[in-house]
Parts: C-alpha cells; sequence; structure tokens
C-alpha cells in the first residue's frame, strides 16, 4: 500500500462564553432547581456532546480546568513531512481563547491568526502546507478537548470492536463550512478508565482532498500538566484509502508541555517579515 505522510486538517475555535451579573445579591426558589438527575445531567452537559463523552474530558482532567487555561506551548518531536526523508522538531504557542499559534523551527517561522497563515522562509519548511501541519500540530496536542468546541458535535455510538479490543465509540461531527476541510473524526476510548485510545479520520484539507488519504492516531502515552491529561507519545498512520495492520506509523512526541493562566501577547504572533502566506486552505 502507498504510503504517503500528510496530516490533519486545520482550525476550529474555541468559543468561551461568560455571563455578568449586577445583582449583588441572587434568590433561588426550589422551583428554578432541577428535580430529578436526569434534569440535573441535561443542565450541565453541554448540548453538542453526548453525557458520556463529558466523562471522557473528566478522565482526562475536565472540559472547566481546560477552559480556563489560556496559553499552551510545547516541544513536537518527529512530525513526518511529505517526502517521508526527515521529521518536523519545532516549539509552538498557542492561545486558546482565539486559538492564534506561533511556531518556532530550525530556519523557520509560521504564524497563524484565524483565517490567515503565514510562513517564512518558503513554503516548503514543513515538507506539507505550513497551515495544514499548524493545525495537526494542535489538533493532536489537544485531543480530547477540542471535540468539544463549539460547533461540533459528538455523539456516543456505544461499545465497539477496535483489533482485538473492546472499546466505546464516539462519532464526532465538524461542519463542512468549519475549519479547513469539515472532517469527522471517529474517537474509541478505554471503556473502564474512559481515556482516549485511538482516533480515526479522513484528511479533508482543500489541497489533498483528491488522496482519499485516511489516518488513524494510537495514543501510547499520557502525561498531566498542571492537572490536565495530555499527549505524550502518539503514533500517526497515514494511507490512500484504508489503515491496514501493514501500514507504517509514525511516532510523535509532546514535550515541554506548559500551560498559562494567561495568554501570549499579541506581538508573538505578529506577521513575520518577508513572510508570505499560505493559501492552500482555500485551492485544490
Amino acid at each position: 500500500m502507498k504510503t504517503i505522510y500528510t496530516h490533519l486538517f486545520a482550525l476550529c475555535f474555541l468559543a468561551l462564553c461568560s455571563c455578568d451579573s449586577n445583582d449583588t445579591t441572587t434568590e433561588t426558589s426550589t422551583a428554578d432547581l432541577p428535580e430529578t438527575e436526569e434534569a440535573i445531567e441535561e443542565e450541565l452537559v453541554p448540548a453538542n456532546m453526548a453525557p458520556e463523552f463529558v466523562e471522557v474530558l473528566e478522565a482526562h482532567g475536565g472540559l472547566a480546568n481546560w477552559n480556563n487555561v489560556k496559553g499552551l506551548s510545547f516541544l513536537i518531536n518527529g512530525f513526518p513531512t511529505g517526502d517521508g526523508d526527515r521529521t518536523i522538531s519545532d516549539y509552538h504557542k498557542v492561545n486558546l481563547g482565539n486559538r492564534y499559534h506561533q511556531i518556532e523551527g530550525e530556519g523557520y517561522e509560521i504564524v497563524s491568526r484565524g483565517d490567515t497563515t503565514w510562513v517564512t522562509p518558503d513554503m516548503q519548511v514543513t515538507g506539507v502546507p505550513p497551515r495544514l501541519y499548524q493545525g495537526a500540530s494542535f489538533y493532536l496536542m489537544g485531543m480530547p478537548f477540542v471535540f468539544a468546541d463549539a460547533g461540533l458535535t459528538v455523539t456516543y455510538a456505544g461499545e465497539a470492536e477496535f483489533g482485538e479490543e473492546t472499546v466505546d465509540q464516539f462519532n464526532v461531527q465538524v461542519p463542512d463550512e468549519m475549519g479547513d476541510g469539515g472532517n469527522d473524526y471517529q474517537l474509541y476510548t478505554d471503556p473502564t478508565t474512559h481515556q482516549l485510545k485511538y482516533s480515526t479520520f479522513s484528511v479533508n484539507y482543500p489541497a489533498v482532498a483528491d488522496m482519499d488519504l485516511r489516518q488513524m492516531v494510537e495514543f501510547n502515552e499520557w502525561q498531566t500538566v498542571d492537572g490536565l491529561i495530555v499527549p505524550s507519545v502518539i503514533v500517526l498512520y497515514t494511507a490512500q484509502g484504508e489503515i491496514t495492520e501493514g501500514t507504517p506509523g509514525s511516532t510523535i512526541s509532546f514535550e515541554r508541555v506548559a500551560f498559562s493562566e494567561n495568554p501570549f501577547d499579541d506581538s508573538v504572533f505578529d506577521t513575520p517579515e518577508d513572510a508570505m502566506v499560505d493559501e492552500t486552505a482555500y485551492t485544490k
């Protein structure tokens, strides 16, 4: 089977909602309180996700903890390039509120703000489209929390057989107008620990959408940082058509992971000097 090392799709933005009240005191009557466990669960579980997926998020430290952090930085090692002859190692800074993202590698820089991604010195620095790489690296680091983004829908599909394992399956629907391709994901979690074990998906990034690429992520090791359980070592499999038992994988590690209560200064995401815009998300 011909294997092509091209990776993921790009951004979905985290929507954080807050409500302010001018009242200094609040009276709550018993009539305002939910009367049953079902009613309590309905109030506490976001409308876009299955209650079972909340257990997955809790097993990784909880969505509230993820929403409370504003900045994320990490070093990624071993990300494969398009030609398969080398791997990428670089340092990332992400503001989680608006998903602004800066990447510094040896001799190159990538900055992404919203719909625009800049790269210097040229488009070949990552071996795949820089915007594609930027989105892929963050999504791999941010699973499972990125699937709680507003606009996505997570449903519980019940128990499933994955290879020789019995796992819980979740299906994630990404709208076509969201991000750079509208991927749908399948998530497979441990039925006992509720932690994420595998994810599978098709790659619909516009520049490679006609290549029929399929990917699988195997989560081999986790690390706990500030109470959040995030990936430490994963294996990424990529193939045309379907992933098979013989599909080779690429081991990717995440190091120097740090969360911040404050976002990075906006100047971190300034457009690099003499940078060019990656327009591969808009053309096929």
